[in-house]
């Protein structure tokens, strides 16, 4: 992401702490987008993505944060930049 910030929250899991090891917000998100696409009920996610209660659940969060929103304003203004516009 370079000198953009972090709009999802658990990037900033610091890897050493105990416990279970966060869930890449990539696989996450693609879990989630795959949900969106195809219309399908939480319950079946295929199992090459994680957990469908994980991913609900941050997805759940995202909505609630606006996590979604902010991070699809900040895609759309480096695009708008990038283009040249205002």
């Amino acid at each position: 992401m370079g000198a953009h910030p972090r709009h999802f929250p658990e990037e900033q899991i610091v890897e050493s702490r105990p416990g279970r090891k966060p869930i890449a917000t990539r696989q996450v998100l693609g879990a989630a987008l795959w949900i969106l696409n195809t219309g399908a009920q939480w319950h079946m996610l295929p199992q090459c993505y994680p957990n469908y209660k994980t991913v609900h659940r941050r997805f759940q969060s995202w909505c609630r944060n606006e996590v979604l929103r902010a991070h699809s304003e900040g895609c759309r203004q480096r695009t708008s930049r990038e283009r040249g516009h205002r």
